[in-house]
């Protein structure tokens, strides 16, 4: 991508810390630096009341889910939990 920094005239703000330049399609994210990002929700069952074998298969199941096929991936996770209904919000 073309750098304009050198024409910048203003202040720096919100926007040109953010690693995005622009949607490509629904879910799919144009970075700056010409590179895709894709983002996708999960929403997993409650693993508080879930047996030890029912843990080491989701977990098993994840992994083979989320394996890089290639060195050129890169995967970021995020969970969110929601305090009171003891279920979380994991970001891929």
């Amino acid at each position: 991508m073309l750098s304009l920094r050198e024409y910048q005239q203003r202040p720096k703000r919100l926007a040109d810390y953010l690693p995005w330049a622009a949607l490509v399609t629904p879910g799919v994210v144009l970075n700056k630096d010409g590179s895709f990002q894709r983002t996708i929700r999960y929403r997993g069952p409650d693993l508080e009341s879930a047996s030890p074998e029912e843990l080491i298969s989701f977990t098993a199941r994840v992994n083979n889910v989320l394996k890089c096929p290639s060195s050129n991936n890169l995967e970021q996770m995020s969970v969110l939990s929601n305090g009171g209904s003891g279920s979380s919000l994991v970001s891929v």
